[in-house]
């Protein structure tokens, strides 16, 4: 919440101290409660390989499938580690950097690739905060964009995985 003289309260379990610049870095982990702009309706959530409800283990073996079908060379390589967790994907599929009207820093949406982008991104937002030119980027303020009529329901992600799954068989023939 942003105080009279400019600087934002930050609530923490710890106190509450003032802060000039925030950052939200946080991707499919946003709180609704209190970061809701960065949904319009329900939030896209997704896990492991396609988002659809199946067992942990399952996932992993799908992906070792897929890994070993690009990368055959890896077949008597075994997965140490599998875990699933919350994705952001914006309709337009582009990641979002840019500070809102109340002065707020944010950077989110990376489709599924957050530990890169979210490593990449979040040094680029924290570098255009301290107003370091290397923070630039094309991504920097693009707009939140849907089509008409699109309420949060993330139909388009089946679709956009079928497609994507297509391309890479076709072009790892």
């Amino acid at each position: 919440m942003r105080s009279n003289g400019g600087t934002f309260d930050v609530q923490t379990p710890l106190g509450v101290p003032l802060a000039r610049d925030v950052i939200v870095a946080t991707n499919g982990y946003a709180d609704k409660s209190d970061m809701g702009w960065f949904a319009r309706g329900k939030r896209i959530i997704t896990s492991g390989r396609t988002g659809k409800a199946m067992p942990l283990r399952a996932k992993a073996d799908l992906l070792r499938k897929d890994l070993i079908a690009v990368f055959a060379e890896l077949a008597d390589v075994k997965v140490g580690f599998a875990w699933s967790g919350y994705c952001a994907a914006p309709f337009d599929t582009m990641p979002k950097v840019g500070r809102r009207p109340d002065g707020v820093w944010y950077c989110t949406g990376f489709t599924f690739m957050g530990m890169p982008q979210g490593s990449y991104f979040g040094r680029k937002v924290a570098l255009k905060m301290l107003g370091h030119p290397e923070g630039e980027t094309i991504y920097a303020n693009t707009p939140f964009r849907a089509p008409p009529l699109y309420n949060g329901n993330p139909w388009f992600l089946g679709p956009l995985m079928t497609l994507v799954r297509a391309k890479d068989r076709f072009y790892n023939r």
